[in-house]
């Protein structure tokens, strides 16, 4: 076998008779030794999108926040840091409203009523 496709640099253009023991420990060694991924823009996008939609902000007012906090039109533009500061920033932009709802369940009755 020869390894000629691999980002192990150590593996890079090895022949190697029959992959064995030998193998496996290189290949796991390298593969622990890595740095864990990064964040990617899609991940980064849905994640401030799950965050805009459970806090009730509007698309428009996000893309508003952003575009006047970091000058970028999407949250994928934001390195992992600024997103989770984007969050937050969202979640203090958004204000509690004046009134609350309590629901109260009992069998096959459930009673909405603002407090």
């Amino acid at each position: 076998m020869t390894v000629s496709k691999t980002r192990c640099p150590r593996l890079n253009g090895k022949q190697i008779s029959y992959p064995g023991e030998d193998f496996a420990v290189e290949v796991l060694t390298w593969l622990r030794t890595g740095t864990p991924p990064q964040e990617t823009g899609m991940q980064k996008g849905l994640r401030v999108k799950r965050e805009r939609e459970g806090l009730g902000m509007s698309l428009e007012d996000a893309k508003a926040l952003l575009f006047q906090t970091y000058g970028v039109q999407s949250p994928t533009e934001l390195s992992s840091e600024q997103c989770d500061a984007f969050i937050a920033l969202m979640q203090a932009q958004v204000q509690p409203s004046s009134s609350s709802a309590l629901i109260v369940a009992e069998p096959n009755v459930i009673d909405v009523s603002v407090v």
